[in-house]
Order: structure tokens, then sequence, then C-alpha cells
């Protein structure tokens, strides 16, 4: 599967990074943009022999830090791809105002599985009279739908780098990109990797390859 890590141009050294030493770095998942991350609800039912065990109640907020054992919670990590880079948000909110750069990889046989993000209108609920609650993987693999326009896949690691050597396929530029920075770039192109454009389609207002 082809996905997709965009940046703006100002984070020339994580570009170099992964261009040059062909790894995606994970940031720790509570360092992550939405403020909801990792959070769920969950619904407390009642004993069977309670006179109101009809009822359930619902408290708010559970975070998926109370998955994690306390002294361990800091080593779980999350890397970010995008299974598509038409959505025009996607490069004006990571792509450096379409001044950036969008690196696609092919993770088939990387060594670690990218899990697809599941979008719900509310944060999930988790309703178990035990509550054993999610696995870190589903706490974190679900967002609102807000974020739709990301189509995100993710690892969920305790590595720092996921490491890609051989799969990086193309570095495509965005469309703002100047003559300077794809100098830039053709100077750490990765063996094997090209270079691609993106131009604006009007008629469906969406960002395509050139």
């Amino acid at each position: 599967m082809m996905l997709y890590k965009l940046k703006a141009m100002t984070q020339l050294d994580y570009i170099s990074d992964l261009l040059l030493n062909e790894r995606l770095f994970c940031s720790p998942y509570y360092q992550l943009n939405d403020p909801f991350e990792g959070l769920f609800l969950k619904v407390a039912r009642l004993a069977p022999d309670d006179i109101h065990a009809n009822r359930t109640k619902t408290v708010s907020p559970f975070s998926v830090d109370d998955l994690i054992d306390p002294d361990g919670y800091f080593d779980v990590r999350v890397c970010s791809l995008s299974s598509s880079i038409k959505d025009v948000r996607l490069w004006s909110h990571y792509g450096g105002e379409h001044r950036g750069v969008a690196i696609e990889v092919d993770t088939t046989g990387v060594s670690e599985p990218f899990h697809e993000v599941k979008y719900r209108p509310n944060l999930p609920v988790f309703d178990d009279s035990r509550f054993v609650g999610p696995s870190i993987r589903e706490a974190l693999t679900v967002k609102t739908v807000h974020w739709e326009y990301e189509s995100e896949y993710r690892a969920i690691t305790t590595q720092t780098y996921v490491p890609i050597p051989g799969h990086i396929r193309r570095v495509i530029l965005g469309t703002r990109c100047t003559p300077t920075d794809r100098k830039v770039i053709e100077e750490r192109l990765p063996s094997g990797a090209t270079i691609a454009g993106t131009r604006l389609n009007p008629y469906n207002v969406l960002v395509e390859t050139s």
C-alpha cells in the first residue's frame, strides 16, 4: 500500500532524516495534535441484583493513559501517514501551505504494520461490566469525523523510528514548492526514488499529481 507523509520545507531536518536515513519518526502519542486523542467513554453497569439494574451510567472521559502502565506509557509512539494526498486541507495544514512535500512510501513488507484509522461522529463508547477497556491499538485508531479528510493510517509502536530502506518511491512537491526547494530535495533523494509535481484541479477542488 502506498502511504504519504506530508511535511513543510521549514521541517527540513525531519525531511532530510527521512530521505537520507530512510526511516519514519514516531511521535509520543501524547504529542499528537488532536486534544481528544486516546479519549473515549465507558459505560458502567450496575450489578444484576441491584434494584436499578436496568440503568446505566456513562463516565467521561477515560483515557488511553489508563490502559498503559503508568511507568511505561511514554513509550507508546505513533507514526501517521495518509492514504491520499488529494484533499487540499492536507497540504494546507501539513504540507507547508502547499510549499512542502509529500513523501510516498510503499509500506508493503515494512517492519511495523500500519492500521487504518476509523472515523466516528463522537468519541467511542466501550460497554463492559468488567471494563477491561479497549486495546491500545483500538484506542489510538479511532478519531472523530473532524479528521476524516486525513485518510490516516498509523503505526503504533514503542520504537522511535520505523525503518523503510528501499521503500520510498516518490517525493511529491506542493504546487507552491520553489525551484530552490526542489534542488534541496534532489540532493537528498534516495536511490530509486523520483520527484513528481502537483496541480490544482479547479473542477473537483482536489490536488492531483502531475
